[in-house]
């Protein structure tokens, strides 16, 4: 009879133990959630007296509790692009934080190709302007994520396939010569995919003539000339592709611009002229 009440007792008690966890974790939750709710509304009033600093650091602590609110990022993102950085450290620090959303994004929405395209699009945009490797290393793997996380249903999945072969070949004299291989392969599986993107055809022409030159460089001549072959056949391809674009045209300008400095007969005066004219426009 003893043993009997003693273990009503306890079960009696393990459920009051756990309806009780119950309710202070729900209690934490709401205060948590709150707390959020307290950041923003904070955040909300610095934003519109012009705090735009103070606005961010406050939406910043909504996200830390909430990361997965869209909404708080959103808020986040815009008073840290209205904020003017007075040093180059503090624009450096800021747009530091620009990357951490975009990085953000991708971490709680890993099948979404815009997440994915918006953080390449500015890894690349950066990494034009200062050509590191370490940059270009970053976006290939964040091209890998893309390409291992949104469906293979989506048709801007194949995104990935174009800034990865954008970094392998700017990442090239630090690759082995399959990888270098493998670059050409998403560049050219993009282009036939968008047979109109003018970024695609400048990037696989680009890497078919830097190959070349890469294997003149290295005393084999014959395959250098048969890769410069397929690299101009390639630039030939990309002008009737996308005659007006702007990225071919820069490709186009470079590559004569190279071999006229090779030989001058190999390019005439207005023939490079004519380049330069259609790249301007």
């Amino acid at each position: 009879m003893a043993s009997r009440v003693n273990t009503r007792f306890v079960l009696i008690l393990v459920v009051s133990v756990v309806a009780a966890l119950g309710i202070v974790g729900g209690l934490w939750g709401l205060q948590v959630r709150g707390d959020a709710t307290r950041n923003i509304r904070t955040g909300d009033q610095y934003l519109a007296q012009g705090e735009f600093k103070k606005a961010r650091s406050h939406y910043g602590r909504a996200v830390s509790k909430e990361p997965t609110n869209v909404e708080y990022v959103a808020k986040m993102e815009a008073a840290l692009l209205r904020v003017r950085p007075q040093t180059t450290d503090e624009a450096a620090e800021l747009y530091r934080e620009r990357l951490g959303i975009l990085r953000h994004r991708v971490r709680y929405s890993t099948s979404d190709p815009e997440v994915h395209l918006a953080l390449l699009e500015e890894q690349v945009s950066t990494a034009r302007l200062v050509n590191q490797s370490s940059i270009w290393q970053l976006i290939a793997g964040a091209a890998d994520e893309m390409w291992d996380h949104v469906p293979a249903s989506d048709p801007k999945r194949v995104y990935a396939r174009l800034y990865r072969g954008m970094a392998r070949r700017q990442l090239s004299p630090l690759l082995t010569e399959e990888e270098v291989a493998e670059a050409e392969k998403d560049l050219v599986a993009f282009v036939e995919a968008v047979p109109d993107s003018d970024l695609g055809w400048a990037s696989l022409a680009g890497a078919r003539l830097s190959i070349a030159r890469q294997l003149e460089l290295e005393g084999g001549k014959r395959r250098a000339q048969e890769k410069l072959r397929e690299a101009e056949e390639t630039v030939h391809r990309a002008l009737e592709a996308v005659p007006d674009g702007p990225e071919v045209a820069i490709v186009v300008v470079d590559h004569l611009r190279r071999k006229r400095r090779k030989d001058e007969a190999a390019v005439s005066e207005a023939e490079m002229a004519a380049a330069v004219d259609h790249m301007v426009e």
